[in-house]
């Protein structure tokens, strides 16, 4: 029987408003440009639009911990085994995101909560995005929380990997320096801690399964400078990080945009060093009478 795996896409989409173009590709007079360079903002955690979302792998975990461990090395059991799944630590250990969806194009993300109809997507290629330890990018686990699943599931599998890396997170504190390290030792930091500040992000609960999500993932300290935002009714946390201008595939910008607004993105891009990035306009209401 033929396998009815989904083949992964290999681009990637963060759909924003049109205002971000300019932080996401600075312009040369801007303090902030790096010639060759964008910039992506990352927010922390525990400022996501779903309070509950990163509440869900921890119910998972509680929901499944047995099957978990069975996927786990006796050792590394060993060090799990007994040990409780803590509230909100008080320390500050926490992963910071940047959202992007498999969705290219898509109605949903053309919508005012997201970019808007004259917002724009810029397209990553997935492989450009660095992988280790602290960062790395992984599709959005969508969960009922309270289902038990078989031991060696997909989703227990991956959840089994996530303790893995948790565990060399936890090894590798050992080699910070004191002040940092003492921090986290003082308050008896387990693998378990690690899992559900770091990983708990990864798991949505199934009602938003039409997201499609991927997230980019990654610790306070690839981040800087960090910075508190107040818009609107909310604040929030946030990292910036550079990356080189190679991760971009294209720009699509939003069904309301015209071709002419195309033209002068292109412009813009070329001249202040952002060339050979495709930019096109959306066809997501070509054929949809909506006026």
């Amino acid at each position: 029987m033929k396998s009815t795996k989904t083949k992964e896409p290999k681009i990637v989409w963060h759909y924003t408003k049109m205002s971000v173009l300019e932080k996401i590709f600075p312009p040369k007079e801007n303090n902030k440009y790096k010639k060759g360079e964008i910039t992506l903002r990352f927010t922390n955690d525990r400022f996501l639009k779903d309070p509950s979302e990163c509440l869900i792998l921890k119910e998972f975990f509680k929901t499944n911990r047995n099957s978990i461990l069975k996927n786990l090395s006796e050792d590394l059991q060993k060090k799990i085994d007994g040990k409780p799944l803590r509230d909100k630590l008080s320390n500050s250990f926490f992963s910071y995101v940047f959202s992007t969806t498999h969705l290219k194009d898509s109605f949903a993300f053309w919508n005012k909560e997201y970019a808007g109809w004259n917002g724009f997507a810029i397209g990553i290629k997935r492989t450009s995005i660095p992988s280790y330890n602290s960062m790395f990018i992984n599709n959005v686990n969508y969960v009922n929380p309270y289902l038990e699943i078989k031991p060696f599931a997909d989703l227990i599998t991956k959840t089994a990997k996530y303790l893995k890396i948790s565990s060399e997170l936890y090894d590798n504190i050992k080699n910070w320096g004191t002040e940092d390290k003492r921090v986290f030792f003082s308050e008896n930091i387990s693998i378990l801690d690690i899992l559900l500040s770091f990983f708990s992000n990864m798991y949505k609960h199934k009602s938003w399964e039409y997201e499609k999500e991927a997230r980019i993932t990654t610790l306070e300290s690839n981040l800087q400078p960090l910075e508190t935002e107040f818009c609107d009714d909310k604040v929030r946390e946030v990292g910036y990080k550079t990356f080189n201008k190679n991760i971009v595939s294209s720009i699509m910008l939003g069904p309301d945009c015209n071709e002419e607004e195309v033209k002068v993105v292109k412009n813009y891009l070329k001249s202040n060093g952002y060339d050979n990035i495709p930019v096109e306009k959306s066809h997501a209401f070509d054929s949809v009478n909506i006026r």
